[in-house]
């Protein structure tokens, strides 16, 4: 898994998302799945501003933890399916207004959970879109 370094240390998100990672379980992530698909057919034709640049990549983490519990894509380790739930949870959780792991990120915005985990898994998720296209 890539290692996100910000100014030669951890940026304070990674610190924070490192630490929820260790709690996510398979529930979370199915969880982030369905809330995940959730938000795709809220937002499809108006996405959050702040996500514009980033919605194809939103949907394409969700797509990966589909296709991981679905069994299609395994060739993953955990930590980047956690890292990537984490994300989709925070961010579904900002529009359902509760969740578990709120409280971890002190109220940082759902872009900058999102954008951190696209960066922490930025090489197995370019391994992902490469499978996508060879599939």
């Amino acid at each position: 898994m890539s290692n996100f370094v910000l100014d030669d240390k951890k940026c304070g998100i990674q610190i924070q998302l490192e630490t929820v990672i260790k709690e996510i379980n398979h529930e979370d992530v199915e969880l982030a799945l369905k809330e995940g698909q959730k938000a795709i057919v809220l937002f499809e034709s108006s996405p959050p501003e702040d996500l514009l640049d980033i919605w194809e990549d939103v949907k394409l983490m969700i797509s990966m933890i589909r296709d991981y519990i679905s069994g299609e894509y395994i060739n993953v380790e955990w930590k980047v399916i956690t890292t990537i739930s984490a994300g989709i949870i925070y961010f579904t959780s900002k529009m359902d207004g509760c969740s578990g792991l709120v409280p971890f990120f002190n109220y940082l915005n759902e872009s900058s959970i999102l954008r951190v985990s696209l960066k922490i898994v930025k090489k197995e998720f370019s391994e992902y879109k490469n499978w996508l296209i060879k599939s």
